[in-house]
């Protein structure tokens, strides 16, 4: 006997599906929607908070660095007062005027030398200078223990030439870093006062960075040396909107930057203020240390927008599911109409299943992803016009061929290695990334995620692959390479000697071809050694100072022994 199923009677309808055979594909299609749209909602944030944290660590650090660029001017006026005891005015202001020149960009930038008097030389040093420029005078006028006079002030203008002759130190905030400066013998930077001092209608807050001044010669060891040697001070006013703008060097950011003195957060202390564009998304706080001073950074990144396409593709993915999921609901339900129509009208299609075959090839014809089905020896059975496109050809000349001879040469053996393993049913599913033959002879890289559809003898019927082109990624992964092996010979080749020191330890980590010309040694010999095999100044007491030079980086002095054992000062 055949088994077959007997019609339903005459006048009575077909027993519908059961619910849960109704609502089980399209809930499981909708729970699928729900991970990629939490998937691709964790990547975008994953992705927003990793250009935050670049982006506010860069400009951490450029701030830094913009510092130490003011400190190198200062250092610079600082060697020109130790070579030339007696300077003028003019020979202040040509190498101001030199300074400036090379140092473009500061639109902040200024240089300054005060002169440190001890109150009963003050009358000394009025006539001294009043020979040079009558009517100068050091205001405010008072008897004080000591006075600290702005004898030179570049740029020179009609606001800067009223503060000629202002006395540092009655103003707290100047003199607290003036005498640290003094006391250490180290730059200081002022806390937040008002930089242009005596005029309130110029006001503009701010700092100012001290470099101290000492008569050359003079022993410094001690604070109270350091107080006898003293000689004034070389400073640098810092408008800290400025140094913020010259820290992004111009360019546009989404950041917001807020800076606050001392680790407070209340008005009297801040410094800079510039919100992000919308509300903030994330937020950092970042300690500053400058020469003393301790400066707190907030950084604030804002929330992008709804016409961001990297935070509508969560909610397109959902709205997809759910459109999906309805389909799908449909289609099992036009299943069950066409089944119950099928028994009763004896198997005779019914437009509903015309209508569901339509939307499926509609799908696949639709899809923005390339999508090819081959038989189990390759041959191209179908594709839709997103596979086209990708790779330059029409429909009717891939249908037919066979993805071999799409194939670049060297991913064959990969490929067939794959082919057997799912022909062996060791897999149902691969993903590889391999390169294919573009029509006009171009590689185009992509991902190929290969699903096997079998029959009920368990062969294969035919495999369907979904591709994504990856182009794109490989042409960065590529220029990032080249960057790297760029960067490297930048350093090997450079005809500077080059060492690359661990401040922690001491350690050479590597050295150019140079380096090995200058010291005699060979690389393995300089790494090996570490920088105590070079520098003679014992390990306790260079260690400190390779602290300080891979913290705040700097010009440092040193005396090294060449592998014949002869000197040389670098």
């Amino acid at each position: 006997m055949h088994n077959h199923k007997t019609p339903p009677p005459a006048g009575r309808a077909p027993a519908p599906l059961p619910l849960w055979k109704t609502w089980l594909p399209p809930l499981l299609i909708f729970a699928a929607a729900v991970a990629l749209a939490l998937a691709s909602h964790r990547d975008n944030t994953h992705a927003e908070r990793q250009a935050f944290e670049r982006e506010s660590k860069l400009v951490h650090t450029r701030l830094r660095e913009r510092m130490q660029e003011y400190e190198l001017l200062l250092r610079g006026g600082l060697g020109l007062l130790n070579n030339n005891a007696d300077i003028t005015s003019e020979q202040w202001s040509i190498y101001a005027g030199s300074l400036r020149k090379a140092a473009a960009g500061g639109s902040a930038w200024g240089l300054c030398f005060a002169r440190h008097v001890p109150g009963q030389r003050l009358a000394a040093h009025l006539r001294r200078i009043q020979a040079e420029r009558p009517g100068y005078l050091v205001h405010p006028e008072a008897p004080r223990a000591e006075y600290c006079p702005i004898l030179f002030l570049e740029p020179q203008n009609e606001g800067t030439n009223r503060l000629i002759g202002f006395d540092l130190y009655t103003d707290p905030v100047r003199r607290a870093a003036l005498s640290r400066a003094r006391d250490t013998g180290e730059t200081a930077l002022s806390g937040k006062t008002d930089l242009f001092g005596l005029n309130p209608k110029k006001s503009k807050l701010g700092c100012l960075l001290y470099v101290p001044v000492y008569t050359p010669g003079s022993p410094t060891g001690t604070v109270v040396e350091r107080r006898a040697a003293l000689r004034g001070f070389v400073s640098s006013p810092i408008q800290v909107e400025n140094l913020v703008d010259e820290a992004l060097n111009g360019q546009a950011t989404q950041l917001g930057i807020t800076i606050h003195e001392a680790g407070e957060t209340g008005p009297p202390t801040l410094l800079h203020h510039v919100p992000a564009p919308a509300r903030a998304l994330y937020s950092s706080v970042e300690p500053l240390n400058l020469y003393g001073r301790i400066w707190t950074v907030t950084y604030a990144w804002p929330e992008d927008s709804l016409s961001n396409p990297a935070r509508r593709e969560p909610l397109v993915l959902l709205l997809l599911g759910v459109m999906l999921a309805g389909a799908v609901f449909l289609i099992v339900r036009n299943l069950d109409m066409t089944r119950a129509r099928a028994e009763a009208l004896a198997g005779q299609m019914t437009e509903e299943l015309r209508q569901s075959n339509i939307y499926n090839s509609a799908v696949f014809r639709h899809s923005s992803l390339p999508i090819g089905v081959t038989a189990p020896d390759g041959t191209i059975l179908d594709v839709n016009p997103a596979l086209e496109n990708l790779l330059g050809y029409t429909r009717q000349e891939l249908l037919g061929t066979t993805w071999h001879k799409l194939t670049h040469p060297d991913d064959w053996d990969q490929c067939t290695g794959m082919l057997g393993e799912a022909t062996h049913g060791l897999r149902e599913t691969y993903q590889m990334e391999k390169r294919y033959l573009h029509s006009s002879g171009r590689l185009v890289w992509a991902q190929l995620n290969v699903g096997v559809s079998r029959g009920d003898d368990g062969r294969i019927a035919l495999f369907i692959g979904v591709i994504k082109d990856i182009s794109g990624v490989k042409a960065a992964e590529q220029a990032e390479a080249e960057g790297r092996a760029l960067y490297q010979a930048m350093f090997e080749d450079n005809r500077a000697v080059c060492l690359l020191v661990d401040p922690a330890d001491g350690a050479i980590k590597d050295a150019n071809r140079a380096a090995e010309a200058f010291y005699g040694h060979s690389r393995g010999e300089l790494t090996h050694g570490g920088i105590g095999l070079l520098n003679i100044m014992p390990m306790e007491e260079l260690l400190p100072i390779l602290a300080v030079a891979g913290e705040c980086g700097g010009v440092f002095h040193f005396t090294h022994r060449l592998k014949d054992g002869s000197l040389r000062n670098v």
